[in-house]
């Protein structure tokens, strides 16, 4: 059975039309197929040594491919030169936040490698293209969230023009998880009010439902919300 008809055999369309309300506007057709089962067959195309032709197949029809693509770039274990050039080939056809959320999590060669990549990133963020920023500022949670890095990184997100939802949202992400282990740098710009008021106020939305963060900074956070 290849790939296709497994897809097909997993169809489920409860699950389709839950992807669908999450996904709007979603270009690729969908088919509703679990994650755990996707990962399952990214898996076995690497294992069959099947992956490489299957990147080569581009553009995908289904959502779901797309997945199944970002989770082999993410499985990969190769050269670190050949792992960004597959990114860059695969990022034009991301065209939403459930591929862009899913490219290159936790990757072997990555974490060997956080120097190089975090320059790439920080060049993804000043692209004005909406999923190559969200996936660099999802690239900053997963690998940057370090005192090495983050002076750097809270420079460029606050130079991001962008005000498009997915981008909007993934900063007020980035802040509220940046918050727990760097407040001293975050609440400066909470303070001075250096982000747009709909980012703002997610951010600290977002940080005041972690577990992580202490009831008086919480309460403190409450008092730099800010009136639409």
């Amino acid at each position: 059975m290849n790939y296709i008809d497994k897809l097909m055999s997993l169809k489920n369309n409860k699950n389709q039309d839950f992807s669908k309300s999450l996904i709007p506007n979603l270009k690729e057709e969908i088919l509703g197929v679990y994650s755990k089962d996707l990962k399952l067959i990214s898996k076995e195309l690497i294992k069959e040594n099947k992956h490489i032709e299957f990147m080569k197949n581009l553009p995908h029809k289904y959502h779901e491919e797309n997945l199944i693509h970002a989770n082999i770039i993410s499985y990969l274990n190769i050269e670190y030169n050949e792992l960004v050039r597959l990114v860059y080939e695969f990022l034009p056809y991301v065209s939403n936040w459930a591929i862009s959320d899913t490219l290159l999590k936790n990757n072997k060669t990555i974490l060997k490698n956080k120097d190089q990549f975090f320059e790439v990133v920080l060049s993804l963020l000043e692209t004005h293209k909406t999923y190559y920023i969200r996936f660099g500022l999802v690239m900053l949670l997963t690998y940057f969230l370090e005192e090495k890095y983050i002076d750097k990184s809270l420079e460029k997100i606050l130079k991001i023009e962008e005000n498009d939802y997915y981008i909007l949202m993934a900063k007020a992400w980035y802040f509220a998880t940046a918050f727990i282990e760097f407040s001293d740098q975050i609440i400066p710009i909470f303070s001075n009010q250096l982000l747009d008021i709909f980012t703002h106020n997610k951010s600290i939305q977002k940080a005041k439902e972690s577990y992580r963060i202490p009831q008086e900074l919480k309460d403190y956070l409450s008092n730099l919300r800010r009136k639409q």
